[in-house]
């Protein structure tokens, strides 16, 4: 009974607290104004590369709906679709190319070849590729919900992406 109403007391400080570690530890970037074919869905998948200047935000299943964004500006790069339910953990950016990733859906043995600047999407056998489909990465990004269940926050790796429901907004760490 103890820990029950312990943890009722902690919930909404956690959840002024999630606001507080934006504020103080992350500085705003930019905003990213959400397209209309992506505006009710919540993203799902953040793929990011600073050595290649892109984010890629991922929403829906089924297909799964991809926007591109450069970091520096948050310009959108591109707008693209994979077919079936997109694995982010599977999926990694070419080491040959420079505007290629390699996006895994679950199951099956094909992989979707991106262009992200582009944004054409060619499938490929997984056994065609030098390193196959078996590369699995860790998930490295948390999402948590506002206290009003509005807003959701993702943190992935060194950003924060606070979403709303038109717009996307873009925090860095810097402390």
């Amino acid at each position: 009974m103890r820990s029950i109403i312990l943890t009722l007391f902690m919930l909404p400080l956690l959840f002024s607290m999630k606001a507080q570690i934006i504020d103080d530890d992350y500085e705003k970037t930019g905003v990213i104004e959400r397209h209309s074919r992506t505006h009710e869905k919540l993203p799902f998948f953040f793929i990011a590369n600073e050595e290649k200047n892109v984010v890629l935000i991922g929403y829906d299943f089924t297909p799964t709906k991809w926007e591109a964004y450069t970091i520096d500006t948050w310009e959108k790069i591109s707008f693209f679709e994979t077919k079936g339910h997109s694995l982010a953990e599977r999926s990694f950016f070419s080491p040959n190319d420079q505007d290629i990733i390699y996006i895994k859906k679950n199951g099956g043995k094909l992989i979707s070849e991106v262009d992200y600047k582009k944004g054409t999407v060619v499938k490929k056998k997984c056994k065609d590729l030098p390193r196959g489909c078996s590369t699995k990465r860790e998930k490295d990004y948390k999402s948590y919900w506002a206290e009003d269940y509005r807003t959701q926050v993702y943190f992935y790796k060194q950003y924060a992406f606070e979403v709303e429901d038109y717009t996307i907004t873009a925090y860095k760490r810097i402390k």
